[in-house]
């Protein structure tokens, strides 16, 4: 088991905080199928809890709550892109019931 970070919108989340952009609609006109959707379809977690809240600060969407998420060593978690504590994990692999049970507490996105 591997502790990771997951940004979520609601204290308790919800399903759809566990499922991917393209699940959600959420994918650029542009980007309809093939390798362009792919990354729309990972859902990121974050190594550290500073590194989550620094992306919630940053990001357009408006996330309230990190998840802390108990990940089973078998889930296929890869690092990905250049900062080394950000990792993505495939909607496939980690269906939103299945993630959601993953999930240990959730902590404020935002301390003061």
């Amino acid at each position: 088991m591997a502790i990771f970070f997951r940004l979520v919108r609601t204290d308790p989340p919800t399903l759809d905080d566990f499922r991917s952009h393209a699940a959600l609609g959420d994918v650029p006109p542009h980007v309809k199928t093939g390798p362009q959707r792919e990354p729309y379809r990972r859902l990121s977690l974050w190594a550290t809890l500073p590194k989550a809240r620094a992306c919630a600060r940053r990001t357009r969407h408006r996330y309230a709550y990190v998840a802390v998420l108990d990940v089973p060593s078998t889930a296929p978690v890869a690092q990905r892109g250049r900062d080394p504590d950000h990792y993505e994990i495939h909607e496939h692999d980690a269906p939103p019931e299945v993630m959601r049970t993953w999930m240990v507490r959730v902590l404020p996105a935002r301390v003061k």
